[in-house]
């Protein structure tokens, strides 16, 4: 999953929060993204592979179900750009779940 057509280009980011050392940044996929992609069908998610270039710190990706329940989390604590894993995920998607990045970097 991903928005490989870049859609969500004009989608608003959250603003970012900003300490003296880090930046924060947060963007929502919402469950109308999976309603149009999924139809009635659903899809697991066997790897997560959370990208970011040199300056990432800390990285989540949050799955909702249709209700906002919480579903799942991928979640990187400390980001290394030199050592990139996927991570295990085995989760279902179902039309109407949302996902909720997270990026958290260090400013140049």
């Amino acid at each position: 999953l991903g928005d490989k057509n870049v859609e969500m280009d004009k989608q608003p980011v959250k603003p970012a929060s900003v300490t003296t050392e880090l930046v924060e940044h947060t963007i929502t996929c919402p469950s109308e993204a999976t309603e149009s992609m999924l139809g009635a069908s659903t899809i697991t998610v066997a790897t997560s592979f959370l990208h970011m270039h040199e300056e990432g710190f800390f990285m989540s990706t949050t799955v909702h179900n249709k209700t906002g329940g919480f579903k799942h989390e991928f979640r990187v604590e400390y980001y290394d750009g030199g050592f990139q894993g996927t991570l295990d995920g085995n989760i279902e998607i179902s039309p109407g779940d949302s996902f909720t990045t997270r990026c958290v970097y260090k400013p140049k």
